[in-house]
């Protein structure tokens, strides 16, 4: 757990610290998810999430990442094609991009945010499962051309051997955190851990990330 409050203290400070960054660590903490089940370790973290500490209205700005947090590779010609093609091109290129930042390590200018993404465990996506345990997903899936399942397969079919080694698991586990934790191939701290839906009860909304003065996160009554 002291792992977990240092590595998530260093990366909301630094948030906080930058021009026009905010996080409104009054009214909000970030906690490992209930129901994840595990334990912490030196090697990896149970999955996070942001919890209220006390009420909050409507329309409160919660937190503010500006652009030089985010690590990026959109383009606006390739953002407005829409094709898959180009989707999974521009994953590509931020997987290598995370790629580099991770092996920067404390010297990269994202530390903080690298760090707090090195520690999320490996295999928390269906593509990344052991080989038995797609081969039963994929028997429940419907199935595309040559029995295999995008859900389960895209990794191996879009992204080994062409963007990433077919055998290297560190690799493949940075496409999968792309996919987990990306918005319009940018990667925003703090964000990632508020962009799912929580059924009927409550969940954010926020600004366009491509404002000048980056995302601004506000709390939304559902």
């Amino acid at each position: 757990i002291v792992g977990v409050k240092n590595v998530v203290s260093h990366l909301t400070s630094w948030i906080q610290d930058m021009p026009g960054g905010f996080f409104d660590d009054e009214k909000l903490e970030i906690l490992p998810l209930p129901y994840a089940g595990g334990s912490s370790s030196t090697e990896s973290f149970p999955p996070m999430g942001i919890f209220a500490k006390r009420d909050i209205a409507a329309g409160e700005i919660l937190m503010k990442i500006p652009h030089e947090a985010y690590i990026k590779v959109w383009d606006v010609m390739q953002r407005e094609d829409g094709s898959w093609d180009v989707y999974y091109n521009n994953m590509c290129l931020l997987a290598k991009a995370l790629e580099r930042e991770m092996y920067l390590g404390d010297e990269s200018f994202y530390a903080p945010y690298v760090n707090f993404l090195r520690k999320q465990a490996a295999g928390q996506i269906p593509a990344t499962w052991s080989d038995g345990a797609k081969h039963i997903l994929r028997d429940l899936l419907p199935k595309e051309v040559g029995g295999k399942s995008n859900g389960v397969d895209w990794i191996d079919d879009y992204f080994k051997g062409s963007c990433i080694s077919p055998i290297d698991p560190f690799q493949e586990h940075l496409v999968a955190l792309v996919k987990q934790r990306s918005f319009d191939d940018s990667l925003l701290p703090l964000w990632d851990m508020v962009n799912h839906a929580n059924g009927p009860h409550a969940n954010i909304k926020e600004t366009s990330l491509h404002n000048d003065d980056g995302i601004n996160i506000m709390w939304s009554s559902r």
